[in-house]
Protein backbone atom coordinates (compact mmCIF):
# COMPACT_ATOMS: atom_id res chain seq x y z
CA UNK A 1 0.00 0.00 0.00
CA UNK A 2 1.08 3.54 -0.40
CA UNK A 3 -0.73 6.55 1.65
CA UNK A 4 0.25 9.94 0.85
CA UNK A 5 -0.66 12.60 3.32
CA UNK A 6 -0.70 16.41 3.26
CA UNK A 7 -1.85 19.17 5.62
CA UNK A 8 -1.86 22.79 6.80
CA UNK A 9 -2.47 23.93 10.43
CA UNK A 10 -3.30 26.90 12.29
CA UNK A 11 -3.76 28.02 16.03
CA UNK A 12 -5.14 31.36 17.25
CA UNK A 13 -4.66 31.90 21.14
CA UNK A 14 -5.82 35.75 23.00
CA UNK A 15 -4.91 36.35 26.87
CA UNK A 16 -6.18 39.86 28.71
CA UNK A 17 -6.50 39.99 32.59
CA UNK A 18 -7.07 36.39 33.37
CA UNK A 19 -9.49 35.56 29.43
CA UNK A 20 -8.04 33.42 27.07
CA UNK A 21 -9.69 32.31 24.26
CA UNK A 22 -8.08 29.93 21.57
CA UNK A 23 -8.85 28.47 18.34
CA UNK A 24 -7.18 26.47 16.06
CA UNK A 25 -7.97 24.23 12.53
CA UNK A 26 -6.33 22.08 9.64
CA UNK A 27 -6.83 21.22 6.61
CA UNK A 28 -5.94 17.66 5.24
CA UNK A 29 -5.74 15.41 2.22
CA UNK A 30 -5.14 11.84 2.12
CA UNK A 31 -4.32 9.59 -0.71
CA UNK A 32 -4.29 5.72 -0.69
CA UNK A 33 -3.67 3.16 -3.58
CA UNK A 34 -3.07 -0.66 -3.00
CA UNK A 35 -0.69 -2.86 -4.50
CA UNK A 36 -1.35 -6.71 -4.93
CA UNK A 37 1.63 -9.14 -5.53
CA UNK A 38 -0.23 -12.17 -4.67
CA UNK A 39 -3.33 -12.93 -6.72
CA UNK A 40 -1.78 -12.06 -9.84
CA UNK A 41 0.74 -13.08 -12.72
CA UNK A 42 1.99 -9.52 -12.78
CA UNK A 43 2.00 -6.82 -10.01
CA UNK A 44 -1.50 -5.35 -9.94
CA UNK A 45 -2.38 -2.19 -8.43
CA UNK A 46 -5.58 0.48 -8.00
CA UNK A 47 -5.51 4.18 -8.54
CA UNK A 48 -5.10 6.79 -6.06
CA UNK A 49 -8.04 7.42 -3.94
CA UNK A 50 -7.70 11.08 -2.44
CA UNK A 51 -9.96 11.76 0.98
CA UNK A 52 -10.05 15.26 2.34
CA UNK A 53 -10.23 15.83 6.18
CA UNK A 54 -10.48 18.41 8.37
CA UNK A 55 -10.68 19.60 12.29
CA UNK A 56 -11.65 22.42 13.55
CA UNK A 57 -11.60 23.44 17.53
CA UNK A 58 -11.95 26.64 20.76
CA UNK A 59 -12.16 26.98 23.50
CA UNK A 60 -12.27 29.81 26.32
CA UNK A 61 -11.09 30.05 30.22
CA UNK A 62 -11.53 32.24 32.75
CA UNK A 63 -8.75 32.52 35.70
CA UNK A 64 -10.60 34.48 38.88
CA UNK A 65 -8.59 35.26 41.50
CA UNK A 66 -5.57 32.99 40.55
CA UNK A 67 -7.28 30.59 41.94
CA UNK A 68 -10.13 29.62 40.31
CA UNK A 69 -10.37 28.79 36.73
CA UNK A 70 -13.70 27.77 34.78
CA UNK A 71 -13.22 27.01 30.91
CA UNK A 72 -14.16 24.66 27.85
CA UNK A 73 -13.94 23.44 24.69
CA UNK A 74 -15.86 22.29 21.68
CA UNK A 75 -14.69 20.64 18.69
CA UNK A 76 -15.39 18.60 14.98
CA UNK A 77 -13.12 16.42 13.26
CA UNK A 78 -13.59 14.87 9.80
CA UNK A 79 -11.18 12.31 9.68
CA UNK A 80 -9.71 9.74 6.84
CA UNK A 81 -10.67 6.35 6.76
CA UNK A 82 -8.06 3.38 7.27
CA UNK A 83 -6.96 1.80 3.84
CA UNK A 84 -8.80 -1.49 5.10
CA UNK A 85 -12.47 0.48 5.07
CA UNK A 86 -11.59 1.61 1.30
CA UNK A 87 -10.74 -1.37 -0.14
CA UNK A 88 -13.03 -4.54 -0.73
CA UNK A 89 -11.02 -6.91 1.05
CA UNK A 90 -8.30 -9.19 -0.81
CA UNK A 91 -8.74 -7.28 -3.70
CA UNK A 92 -7.86 -3.76 -5.13
CA UNK A 93 -10.72 -2.52 -6.02
CA UNK A 94 -12.61 0.10 -3.94
CA UNK A 95 -15.25 -0.03 -2.09
CA UNK A 96 -18.98 0.81 -3.91
CA UNK A 97 -20.48 2.84 -2.44
CA UNK A 98 -17.58 4.65 -0.69
CA UNK A 99 -16.96 5.63 2.91
CA UNK A 100 -17.02 8.70 4.08
CA UNK A 101 -15.40 10.42 6.62
CA UNK A 102 -15.75 9.68 10.60
CA UNK A 103 -17.09 12.39 12.22
CA UNK A 104 -16.16 13.29 15.86
CA UNK A 105 -18.08 16.09 17.56
CA UNK A 106 -16.86 16.85 21.26
CA UNK A 107 -17.56 19.43 23.88
CA UNK A 108 -16.17 19.95 27.28
CA UNK A 109 -16.52 22.30 30.27
CA UNK A 110 -14.19 22.15 33.90
CA UNK A 111 -13.62 23.95 36.91
CA UNK A 112 -10.01 24.32 37.93
CA UNK A 113 -8.99 25.50 41.89
CA UNK A 114 -5.31 25.97 42.72
CA UNK A 115 -3.29 27.66 45.73
CA UNK A 116 0.06 26.47 47.51
CA UNK A 117 -1.68 23.31 49.39
CA UNK A 118 -4.74 22.50 47.29
CA UNK A 119 -5.37 21.55 43.36
CA UNK A 120 -8.53 20.74 41.82
CA UNK A 121 -9.52 20.09 38.42
CA UNK A 122 -12.98 19.02 37.41
CA UNK A 123 -14.70 18.33 33.81
CA UNK A 124 -17.72 17.09 31.87
CA UNK A 125 -17.34 15.85 28.72
CA UNK A 126 -19.48 14.33 25.65
CA UNK A 127 -18.18 13.30 22.33
CA UNK A 128 -20.38 11.42 19.63
CA UNK A 129 -18.24 9.53 17.18
CA UNK A 130 -20.24 8.78 14.07
CA UNK A 131 -19.03 6.78 10.95
CA UNK A 132 -16.44 4.48 12.74
CA UNK A 133 -15.33 1.50 11.06
CA UNK A 134 -14.47 -1.14 13.22
CA UNK A 135 -14.29 -4.87 13.28
CA UNK A 136 -14.84 -7.95 15.70
CA UNK A 137 -13.86 -11.90 15.46
CA UNK A 138 -16.33 -14.52 15.33
CA UNK A 139 -16.44 -18.86 15.02
CA UNK A 140 -17.95 -20.50 13.05
CA UNK A 141 -20.30 -18.40 11.03
CA UNK A 142 -23.13 -20.29 8.82
CA UNK A 143 -24.13 -18.60 5.38
CA UNK A 144 -25.87 -20.28 2.62
CA UNK A 145 -25.13 -23.86 4.04
CA UNK A 146 -21.71 -23.10 4.55
CA UNK A 147 -20.00 -22.48 7.77
CA UNK A 148 -16.86 -20.58 8.01
CA UNK A 149 -14.59 -21.29 10.87
CA UNK A 150 -12.86 -17.96 11.57
CA UNK A 151 -14.27 -14.89 10.29
CA UNK A 152 -14.26 -11.19 10.49
CA UNK A 153 -17.22 -8.65 10.80
CA UNK A 154 -16.61 -5.41 9.20
CA UNK A 155 -18.47 -2.49 10.32
CA UNK A 156 -18.48 0.84 8.46
CA UNK A 157 -20.87 3.28 9.94
CA UNK A 158 -20.75 2.48 13.99
CA UNK A 159 -22.05 5.21 15.92
CA UNK A 160 -20.50 5.69 19.46
CA UNK A 161 -22.07 8.29 22.57
CA UNK A 162 -19.64 8.66 25.47
CA UNK A 163 -20.00 10.85 28.20
CA UNK A 164 -18.69 11.25 31.65
CA UNK A 165 -17.35 13.02 34.67
CA UNK A 166 -13.75 13.46 35.50
CA UNK A 167 -11.84 14.60 38.76
CA UNK A 168 -8.34 14.65 39.58
CA UNK A 169 -6.30 16.41 42.64
CA UNK A 170 -3.42 16.95 44.39
CA UNK A 171 -2.84 17.94 48.02
CA UNK A 172 0.30 18.44 49.93
CA UNK A 173 -0.65 17.35 53.28
CA UNK A 174 2.97 18.19 54.99
CA UNK A 175 6.08 19.99 53.69
CA UNK A 176 7.55 15.99 52.70
CA UNK A 177 4.21 14.42 52.24
CA UNK A 178 1.99 14.88 48.90
CA UNK A 179 -1.76 13.17 48.34
CA UNK A 180 -3.01 12.71 45.05
CA UNK A 181 -6.42 11.15 43.53
CA UNK A 182 -8.86 10.51 40.54
CA UNK A 183 -11.89 9.64 39.62
CA UNK A 184 -13.95 9.26 36.58
CA UNK A 185 -17.53 7.59 35.45
CA UNK A 186 -18.32 7.05 32.20
CA UNK A 187 -21.62 6.21 29.74
CA UNK A 188 -19.72 5.23 26.59
CA UNK A 189 -22.37 3.32 23.91
CA UNK A 190 -23.01 2.22 20.67
CA UNK A 191 -25.74 4.17 18.78
CA UNK A 192 -27.34 3.75 15.80
CA UNK A 193 -27.59 0.80 12.67
CA UNK A 194 -24.22 0.34 11.04
CA UNK A 195 -23.78 -1.52 7.50
CA UNK A 196 -21.28 -4.38 7.50
CA UNK A 197 -19.65 -7.12 5.32
CA UNK A 198 -18.79 -10.80 6.99
CA UNK A 199 -14.70 -11.73 5.82
CA UNK A 200 -13.62 -14.88 5.46
CA UNK A 201 -10.45 -15.18 7.51
CA UNK A 202 -8.85 -18.28 5.74
CA UNK A 203 -10.07 -16.90 1.78
CA UNK A 204 -10.40 -12.98 2.73
CA UNK A 205 -13.64 -12.74 0.34
CA UNK A 206 -16.53 -10.89 1.43
CA UNK A 207 -18.87 -13.94 2.34
CA UNK A 208 -22.08 -11.58 3.72
CA UNK A 209 -22.83 -8.48 3.46
CA UNK A 210 -25.71 -6.76 4.95
CA UNK A 211 -26.44 -2.82 3.27
CA UNK A 212 -29.18 -1.96 5.89
CA UNK A 213 -26.78 -1.91 8.74
CA UNK A 214 -27.35 -4.14 12.30
CA UNK A 215 -28.24 -1.63 15.24
CA UNK A 216 -26.10 -1.63 18.08
CA UNK A 217 -28.00 1.51 19.66
CA UNK A 218 -27.80 0.81 23.55
CA UNK A 219 -24.71 -1.85 23.85
CA UNK A 220 -21.87 -0.83 25.90
CA UNK A 221 -18.78 -0.07 24.42
CA UNK A 222 -16.28 -2.68 25.73
CA UNK A 223 -12.57 -2.88 26.58
CA UNK A 224 -12.17 -0.21 28.66
CA UNK A 225 -12.73 0.92 32.25
CA UNK A 226 -16.16 3.13 32.58
CA UNK A 227 -15.69 3.62 35.80
CA UNK A 228 -12.22 4.51 38.02
CA UNK A 229 -10.91 6.33 40.97
CA UNK A 230 -7.11 5.71 42.76
CA UNK A 231 -5.36 7.44 45.66
CA UNK A 232 -1.76 7.73 45.58
CA UNK A 233 0.84 8.90 48.32
CA UNK A 234 4.48 10.78 47.79
CA UNK A 235 6.77 10.65 50.52
CA UNK A 236 9.94 12.96 50.14
CA UNK A 237 12.73 11.07 52.70
CA UNK A 238 14.91 13.73 51.90
CA UNK A 239 14.38 16.85 48.87
CA UNK A 240 16.07 14.91 46.43
CA UNK A 241 15.07 11.22 47.39
CA UNK A 242 11.31 10.65 46.96
CA UNK A 243 8.85 6.82 47.47
CA UNK A 244 5.58 6.85 46.00
CA UNK A 245 2.86 4.35 45.86
CA UNK A 246 -0.63 4.46 43.70
CA UNK A 247 -4.13 2.32 44.67
CA UNK A 248 -5.89 2.11 41.11
CA UNK A 249 -9.83 0.66 41.06
CA UNK A 250 -11.12 -0.26 37.80
CA UNK A 251 -15.08 -1.28 37.35
CA UNK A 252 -17.58 -1.77 34.98
CA UNK A 253 -15.59 -2.96 32.12
CA UNK A 254 -17.07 -4.66 29.71
CA UNK A 255 -15.77 -7.11 27.01
CA UNK A 256 -16.07 -7.15 23.77
CA UNK A 257 -19.22 -6.95 21.48
CA UNK A 258 -20.27 -10.26 20.06
CA UNK A 259 -22.25 -9.51 17.22
CA UNK A 260 -23.66 -13.00 16.75
CA UNK A 261 -25.37 -11.94 20.02
CA UNK A 262 -25.64 -9.00 19.23
CA UNK A 263 -28.22 -10.03 16.03
CA UNK A 264 -30.12 -12.61 17.61
CA UNK A 265 -31.14 -10.09 20.48
CA UNK A 266 -31.99 -7.65 17.33
CA UNK A 267 -34.10 -10.42 16.29
CA UNK A 268 -35.89 -11.21 19.72
CA UNK A 269 -36.54 -7.90 20.31
CA UNK A 270 -33.67 -7.24 23.40
CA UNK A 271 -31.11 -5.16 23.92
CA UNK A 272 -28.11 -7.22 24.02
CA UNK A 273 -25.34 -6.24 26.86
CA UNK A 274 -21.72 -7.76 26.47
CA UNK A 275 -20.12 -9.64 29.48
CA UNK A 276 -19.30 -7.03 32.26
CA UNK A 277 -15.92 -8.16 33.92
CA UNK A 278 -15.35 -8.39 37.24
CA UNK A 279 -13.69 -5.30 38.95
CA UNK A 280 -9.82 -5.23 39.78
CA UNK A 281 -7.19 -3.18 41.60
CA UNK A 282 -3.81 -2.69 40.84
CA UNK A 283 -1.10 -0.96 43.34
CA UNK A 284 1.84 0.75 41.87
CA UNK A 285 5.18 2.02 43.41
CA UNK A 286 8.23 4.03 42.35
CA UNK A 287 11.84 5.42 43.67
CA UNK A 288 13.14 8.76 42.43
CA UNK A 289 16.36 10.34 42.93
CA UNK A 290 17.42 13.45 41.51
CA UNK A 291 20.87 15.06 41.86
CA UNK A 292 22.06 18.42 41.34
CA UNK A 293 25.21 19.36 39.57
CA UNK A 294 27.32 22.10 40.10
CA UNK A 295 26.43 23.71 36.68
CA UNK A 296 22.58 23.38 37.37
CA UNK A 297 22.41 20.04 35.32
CA UNK A 298 19.89 17.73 37.17
CA UNK A 299 20.24 14.00 36.78
CA UNK A 300 17.07 12.11 37.47
CA UNK A 301 17.36 8.33 38.60
CA UNK A 302 13.66 6.47 38.65
CA UNK A 303 12.17 3.23 38.90
CA UNK A 304 8.96 1.97 38.76
CA UNK A 305 6.47 -1.05 39.67
CA UNK A 306 3.25 -1.72 37.98
CA UNK A 307 0.96 -4.19 39.93
CA UNK A 308 3.24 -4.60 42.60
CA UNK A 309 1.04 -7.75 44.62
CA UNK A 310 0.80 -9.41 41.09
CA UNK A 311 -2.78 -8.75 40.92
CA UNK A 312 -4.81 -11.50 38.58
CA UNK A 313 -7.29 -10.17 36.64
CA UNK A 314 -9.03 -10.12 32.96
CA UNK A 315 -8.23 -6.49 30.86
CA UNK A 316 -10.26 -7.35 28.53
CA UNK A 317 -12.64 -10.02 26.37
CA UNK A 318 -13.93 -10.87 22.49
CA UNK A 319 -15.44 -13.65 21.16
CA UNK A 320 -12.11 -15.61 21.36
CA UNK A 321 -11.72 -15.48 25.16
CA UNK A 322 -10.52 -14.01 27.75
CA UNK A 323 -7.66 -11.95 28.11
CA UNK A 324 -5.27 -11.26 31.20
CA UNK A 325 -3.69 -8.10 32.27
CA UNK A 326 -0.09 -8.08 33.09
CA UNK A 327 1.29 -9.28 36.07
CA UNK A 328 4.19 -7.55 38.03
CA UNK A 329 6.67 -5.66 35.77
CA UNK A 330 8.84 -2.69 36.39
CA UNK A 331 11.27 -0.50 34.56
CA UNK A 332 14.22 2.00 35.59
CA UNK A 333 14.83 5.18 33.54
CA UNK A 334 17.42 7.97 33.68
CA UNK A 335 16.28 12.03 32.86
CA UNK A 336 19.21 14.24 32.11
CA UNK A 337 18.00 17.94 31.96
CA UNK A 338 20.06 20.68 30.86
Amino acid sequence: EKINYQGVFGQFEYSLDGFTVFAQGSLSNQSYQKIDRWNYAEETKSKFDNKFGFNIKGGASYTIDDAHTIFGNIGYYSRQPFLDNVFVSNTVNFLEPSVDNEKIFGVEAGYKYSDEILAVNFNAYLTNWDNRFTAYGARDYSVGGTVYQDVTYLFTGVGQRHKGLELEFDVNVLSNLKLRGYGSIGDWKYDGASPYRVRDNESFDIVFEDTKGQDLTGVRVGNAAQTTFGLGLKYYIIPALSIDADYNHYARLYGNVEVDDVIKSSLAGEVYQPEELKAYNVVDAGLSYTYTMKNGHNLKLRGNVKNLFNENYFSRKDNFGYYYGLGTTWNTGVTYNF
